[in-house]
């Protein structure tokens, strides 16, 4: 793999957790109203979408070739979106 693919997966990848976080963050203040077993399929069907929206980028981006690096980076995204989110809601 180029070093210009992984820059590509590295920013993809950064990107995607944060996408993702905020997506589970804003299902998760719609779907607490609803019961246990309608939660659990709605999560479910949400994560399922985005694993296989991350692996069709991966897919695209190197041939679906997945790195370690690239979960930290999925990490990092989201702490940083949650970090984001807590200083929106204090102003």
């Amino acid at each position: 793999m180029t070093l210009h693919e992984q820059i590509i997966l590295i920013i993809y990848s950064f990107l995607y957790g944060i996408i993702f976080s905020f997506f589970l963050n804003w299902n998760y203040k719609y779907v607490i109203k609803l019961k246990t077993l309608f939660k659990v399929f709605v999560i479910f069907i949400m994560v399922f979408d985005f694993s296989l929206l991350y692996f069709l980028g991966i897919k695209y981006i190197n041939h679906a070739i997945f790195h370690p690096y690239s979960v930290l980076c999925i990490i990092l995204g989201s702490i940083l979106e949650i970090i984001i989110q807590k200083k929106c809601k204090k102003e």
